[in-house]
């Protein structure tokens, strides 16, 4: 029997202990590895809603809003808007379709035209947009087009006015109870001589503290432009700068070549390779529902045995109520005026009597029809010719202008070596003459685009008889020299500066507030649901609409 010392037994005792205390601290790496990706896991999850918590604090505690502000009304607002579909504009607003005061919203109480720092622009109200509105709508002397601008005008000076009282307040404007009253007797209670009725004022307390709010906004909205805009220097620079934008002007010589002008010879050609799309008619149809294709096919055989009897096939089953309708045309139209692909495939080339090969799917059913007259097209109508040119251009329109361009730079090289006046001769181009035309004034084939603006800089700054190279402006070329320059006198600059400081200080105290409302609606939310709501037909009477 083996036997073992205690020196043996010690050894094992110390090597299973070794095992016991390694198992341990495996165990324990295992646990702390476990532990730390654990916490790193929780750390990261906190640190995300910490900074996402601390977003919404910011955003909300700090929402922009002369009536409301805080974390509430801040995340009610942004909980209510989240799902609604937004429009981007042009300008940086949105359009909210679902808050319009549109037909499809009648019935919303809470629709608005627009809405900026949470205060709402809406119809209805006793306030100076809703005033000015009705003077707008009610004036008479006005056309639609007009009134609609004039609209647009003061719809966007009400964002403005409330942005610039939103900022007053911001800025420490206040406005004292003397001053407030002393206001609302100015403006509503004058007596005969102009000055205030205080009496008057005393017997009508309670319109007196209903016109308070008004006045206010109004007096804040006034001093805030005061000291940011009115009054301000005006250099010597500047005054003769304007001075020079009112005074030089400019006669021009010039060609247009337009993307418009097609010759009768081209059209006609056009014309009588597609005289079929020119062709009008009037039909009858008989309309089914889109799931009665078998009641279609066997009323169109029917109909296909005495093709006579289409309309009484169709009174009959219009009368025991198996189709839609029976319709027929009461006027000619183009065959591409017809709005369904297949009708017009169907269509084409059919003559009277004609009836169609199949039951046809349009957007409101199966149809059956027959040609009830044709007008076939003559070119020397003008209102066909109009129809052929407008086709002609939406096909050939970038051929057009390629062609255009390279008549233009050959005319323009020409006219180089020699002038103007004989280039148009040469290329048998009509040569116009402008009127004389100020910096500010409308030029030939000018807009306010960026681009004419610099081609008349262009033109400002060029020599009599220099030829300028061809401008591409909206619908074509133009290439021009000038024939005439008035130049500025000084002297008159000089006896006339105290009439010309007012006028221009005056001037630029309306581009300056201008350019800083252009600026500052970029730092707000603006809805702007103004187009859906508003458009010249808005302003047309019944007798206008007629006559369109």
């Amino acid at each position: 029997m083996a036997t073992y010392s205690d020196n043996n037994n010690d050894d094992i005792e110390d090597k299973s202990k070794q095992k016991t205390t390694l198992k341990a601290k495996s165990s324990q790496i295992k646990k702390t590895k476990s532990d730390k990706k654990s916490h790193k896991g929780i750390k990261n999850a906190n640190i995300l809603v910490i900074l996402v918590t601390a977003l919404i604090i910011i955003s909300f505690t700090f929402y922009d809003s002369p009536t409301r502000s805080g974390p509430i009304d801040g995340l009610k607002d942004f909980i209510n808007n989240f799902k609604k579909a937004r429009i981007i504009n042009e300008d940086g607003s949105i359009t909210i379709p679902e808050d319009a005061p549109t037909e499809a919203n009648k019935d919303n109480p809470n629709t608005y035209i627009g809405k900026v720092l949470d205060e709402k622009i809406t119809f209805g109200k006793n306030d100076l947009f809703n005033q000015n509105f009705a003077y707008i709508y009610e004036n008479k002397q006005m056309n639609p087009f007009d009134k609609y601008r004039y609209t647009r005008s003061i719809f966007d000076e009400t964002i403005n006015r409330i942005i610039a009282i939103y900022n007053a307040k911001k800025v420490g404007i206040k406005i004292s109870d003397t001053y407030k009253v002393q206001e609302i007797g100015k403006r509503y209670y004058p007596d005969k001589d102009g000055d205030i009725n205080f009496k008057a004022m005393k017997q009508d307390k309670s319109r007196v503290e209903s016109l308070g709010e008004d006045v206010i906004k109004s007096l804040l909205y006034e001093n805030y432009l005061r000291d940011s805009f009115q009054g301000l220097p005006l250099s010597n620079k500047e005054l003769w700068d304007y001075y020079v934008l009112d005074n030089v002007s400019v006669t021009l010589n010039y060609i247009n070549i337009s993307n418009y002008n097609v010759s009768d010879t081209k059209l006609s050609s056009y014309f009588e390779d597609n005289k079929k799309d020119y062709v009008q008619y009037k039909i009858t149809k008989i309309v089914f529902d889109s799931s009665k294709n078998m009641e279609a096919e066997e009323a169109l055989n029917e109909i296909k045995k005495d093709k006579i009897k289409f309309k009484e096939i169709g009174n009959s089953l219009n009368n025991e109520k198996k189709i839609i309708n029976m319709v027929s045309d009461t006027e000619f139209q183009y065959l591409n005026n017809f709005k369904d692909l297949e009708l017009i495939d169907e269509l084409r080339g059919k003559k009277i009597g004609d009836i169609g090969s199949k039951p046809v799917k349009t957007e409101i059913g199966l149809v059956l029809f027959i040609v009830d007259d044709v007008k076939n097209p003559i070119f020397s109508d003008q209102s066909i010719k109009n129809l052929a040119k407008d086709d002609y251009l939406k096909k050939y329109y970038t051929d057009i202008e390629n062609e255009n361009k390279t008549l233009a730079d050959k005319f323009y090289n020409y006219a180089k070596q020699t002038n103007i006046e004989s280039a148009s001769k040469a290329f048998g181009l009509k040569l116009e003459t402008s009127r004389p035309t100020l910096f500010l004034d409308t030029f030939p084939n000018m807009s306010d685009t960026t681009d004419d603006k610099n081609f008349i800089v262009k033109i400002f700054s060029s020599k009599p008889n220099q030829v300028l190279v061809p401008y591409k402006h909206s619908s074509g070329f133009m290439i021009c020299a000038i024939k005439e320059k008035k130049d500025i006198l000084t002297q008159d600059f000089i006896d006339k500066f105290d009439g010309y400081a007012k006028r221009y200080t005056t001037r630029k105290e309306q581009i300056l507030e201008s350019d800083f409302f252009q600026a500052e609606r970029k730092k707000y939310e603006i809805v702007d649901n103004f187009n859906l709501v508003i458009n010249y037909q808005t302003f047309m009477s019944r007798e206008d609409e007629k006559k369109e």
